[in-house]
């Protein structure tokens, strides 16, 4: 992971008010359950399986890649459950960014995230 440089700047994220990031723990899964959003960022390969974890989780998966497509996007109205933001904003324009979105939209795509879960 080396080479993933906005995978240091989410580690830098780690002293925001409720920001959890970092290495492994017992209770992953269930932690992810309990987010509202989960970063998804560039790793190593064209896809990642922590996309799809989060989605089974219900955790809205905030996709952070400059390259990276989501699958069927021919099929799948991605936009409806997940954010894809550029590498760029990670730090404290993302952080800002995501406390900025209105109660009803964090609703509305949550629900979205559990209706499509079923997938994944």
């Amino acid at each position: 992971y080396e080479s993933c440089a906005v995978r240091d700047r989410i580690l830098q994220m780690a002293d925001f008010d409720g920001v959890d990031v970092g290495g492994f723990i017992p209770n992953y899964f269930e932690v992810k359950g309990r987010s509202h959003f989960c970063l998804i960022p560039a790793g190593t390969s064209p896809w990642t399986n922590q996309l799809y974890e989060s989605i089974h989780c219900g955790c809205i998966p905030v996709i952070l890649s400059d390259e990276y497509e989501v699958a069927f996007q021919h099929i799948v109205e991605w936009q409806h459950f997940s954010l894809k933001l550029p590498e760029s904003m990670v730090g404290p324009e993302l952080y800002a960014f995501l406390q900025s979105i209105p109660v009803e939209v964090l609703r509305e795509m949550k629900a979205e995230v559990d209706a499509h879960s079923c997938w994944f």
